[in-house]
């Protein structure tokens, strides 16, 4: 089971599209890993997270034909952008064998509706999923979450499992809810691989923010360490930054690695 990061930073992106400010300065100095497009990422060649406006950008030469599977977060134009899927059908994509299936939240359904493409010439299947309920989709079983993120919709993140591998897919959300652990726990989830919210870097936030930064990063890993889902054996991995927060690779590694997690980078990928 292989993971890849495609993209790892908040809406603005890193550098910010419209930002001059001194972090923003400082990334486009020092290039590489700090340089940052809309988060998304994608499993073995089959499975999408997320479909943001930067896709076409951050290929590194991977076939979107090839997806089979498309989970998405929420409705925020930086994680989901409906109309791509247009390019799916014809005349824009030729010797697709099979629909895209979709899992979403009832929002992202709503915006896919919009398009008027759901269904035609067996392009794009939606399922509406629920919070605490495992959908299997082709060798994955799927469970999404309820993220602390947003009132308008429910936000969703993921419990991905493959080949006895389990995966946590943490974006976006703040500090998880009460029931969340309590499901975590009840079922016994160890998880191999943990991918965590990190907008806010450096800011010190509190349980009730929309998003983390490594002060939540820290006590959640703690938290998750408690109840048994992470292990020593865990990958911890942290994503999503923006440019508010310093988000300078190094930096962030040195904070990172005192609680055992790693800095994610556009086109990471780690082998589970």
């Amino acid at each position: 089971m292989k993971f890849k990061y495609l993209g790892t930073a908040a809406a603005e992106r890193v550098p910010a599209v419209f930002c001059d400010c001194e972090n923003c300065k400082m990334a486009r100095e020092l290039g590489g890993k700090n340089i940052r497009t809309c988060s998304q990422a994608m499993i073995d060649e089959d499975l999408l997270i997320d479909l943001c406006p930067d896709t076409y950008e951050i290929l590194y030469g991977l076939r979107l034909d090839k997806i089979k599977y498309l989970l998405v977060t929420h409705s925020h134009g930086d994680h989901f952008a409906p109309y791509e899927l247009i390019m799916r059908q014809k005349p824009y994509a030729h010797g697709l064998n099979e629909e895209l299936l979709v899992l979403c939240n009832a929002a992202v359904a709503d915006e896919i509706y919009k398009t008027g493409i759901t269904n035609v010439n067996g392009s794009v299947k939606v399922t509406v999923v629920e919070p605490f309920k495992t959908y299997i989709a082709g060798d994955y079983a799927i469970t999404p979450l309820p993220a602390r993120h947003m009132t308008t919709e429910q936000a969703l993140i993921y419990v991905i499992e493959k080949e006895n591998k389990k995966i946590l897919y943490g974006h976006d959300s703040g500090y998880f809810y009460d029931e969340v652990f309590d499901y975590l726990k009840t079922n016994e989830i160890k998880f191999d691989f943990i991918s965590l919210d990190c907008t806010e870097v450096f800011n010190i936030l509190g349980e009730t923010a929309v998003h983390m930064s490594l002060n939540l990063n820290k006590r959640l890993c703690e938290k998750l360490c408690d109840i048994g889902s992470v292990t020593a054996e865990t990958k911890i991995f942290l994503n999503h930054f923006s440019h508010n927060g310093k988000p300078i690779q190094e930096k962030l590694e040195e904070q990172a690695i005192g609680f055992g997690a790693k800095v994610a980078f556009d086109g990471e990928e780690i082998e589970l």
